[in-house]
């Protein structure tokens, strides 16, 4: 994937998840993608995946991005 095609991402969540660690972590490097926006697009996959596939009990997404939980 070149560093032209990870630029425009808007509704291009599906290709930043297909992306491997080494394509992912070229593209973090030099700042192409940003770490929020990568762990994002798997969470939103993992959203609407999970419900069929049952892979994750447990999604803690405001952990993985540092965000601060929200009162109960």
């Amino acid at each position: 994937m070149s560093d032209a095609s990870a630029k425009g991402r808007t509704g291009a969540k599906e290709e930043l998840t297909a992306l491997s660690a080494a394509e992912a972590g070229k593209l973090l490097a030099n700042k192409s993608l940003s770490p929020v926006e990568l762990v994002r697009a798997h969470l939103d996959r993992i959203e609407r995946c999970n419900q069929k596939v049952h892979g994750y009990i447990t999604v803690v997404g405001e952990r993985a991005l540092g965000l601060p939980k929200e009162p109960s």
